[in-house]
C-alpha cells in the first residue's frame, strides 16, 4: 500500500496511514511470536520476513524524500514579514504547498495557470488536483484559478499583489511597472507589485 500510494506525484501523507495498521500487527507478531509452540519454523522466519520489510520501507521512504521538493520556509517568512492584510498573493504556474502555512496566509491565494489546457485533466500533478477541487466550489475556483494570459496585464488590484514565480521565469512579472523582486532562491522568486486602480 505505501509502495503503491507514493508512486502518484499529487500524494499526501495521509495516503500511507492504511498502512500503519497491517504494519504494526506484523510488528507484534514478529515480537511477541506465535503462540503455539509447535510453530518455531515460523518463528525464526518472521525476523528474516520483517528485516526484508523494513529495508523496502526504508528504501521507499528515501526515494520519496529525494524526490520531494524543497521547503518554500524562506521565502514564505520573507512573505509574512512584509504583507499587509489588503495584499493578495499569487501563485505562478506553481502551486507551493507549505507558503500558506508559514506565511500564515487569512485568505486563499489566486494561482495562475493554463486552466483551459485539455491535456490538464489526463495528468496527475498538482494541476489537476486544484482542478478537481476547484469543481466542488465553482464560484471561489473561478475566482482563484487565473488564466496565465492575465498576467500580461497590470494587474487591477488596490492592494499590493505579491507573485510567486518559478526561479527564472518572472520575465512577465518583472517588466510590470513598480515590480521589485522581494525574495529569491534556487526554488522561487517573490515579486512585489504596487497597487494599481483601474477605472
Amino acid at each position: 500500500v505505501l509502495g503503491f500510494f507514493s508512486i502518484p506525484s499529487s500524494k499526501l501523507v495521509g495516503y500511507a496511514l492504511p498502512a500503519l495498521a497491517p504494519w504494526c500487527a506484523l510488528l507484534t507478531l514478529a515480537i511477541v511470536g506465535p503462540a503455539d509452540t509447535g510453530a518455531r519454523r515460523t518463528r525464526r522466519l518472521w525476523p528474516a520476513v520483517m528485516g526484508v520489510a523494513a529495508v523496502a520501507c526504508v528504501a521507499i521512504v528515501g526515494v520519496v524524500a529525494w524526490q520531494a521538493p524543497h521547503s518554500s520556509r524562506a521565502l514564505a517568512l520573507e512573505l509574512r514579514a512584509r504583507i499587509a492584510p489588503a495584499d493578495r498573493v499569487v501563485m505562478v504556474d506553481e502551486y507551493y504547498y507549505d507558503v500558506p502555512f508559514y506565511a500564515r496566509l487569512a485568505r486563499p491565494v489566486l494561482i495562475a495557470s493554463h486552466w483551459a489546457d485539455p491535456e490538464l485533466p489526463k495528468r496527475d500533478n498538482w494541476r489537476k488536483e486544484v482542478h478537481d477541487a476547484a469543481r466542488f466550489d465553482p464560484v471561489l475556483g473561478a475566482q482563484l484559478l487565473m488564466p496565465l494570459e492575465e498576467l500580461q496585464a497590470p494587474a487591477c488590484h488596490p492592494g499590493v499583489s505579491w507573485f510567486i514565480v518559478p526561479h527564472g521565469a518572472a520575465a512577465g512579472i518583472a517588466a510590470q511597472p513598480g515590480a521589485t523582486r522581494a525574495f529569491s532562491d534556487r526554488r522561487a522568486e517573490l515579486w512585489r507589485l504596487p497597487g494599481r486602480t483601474c477605472r
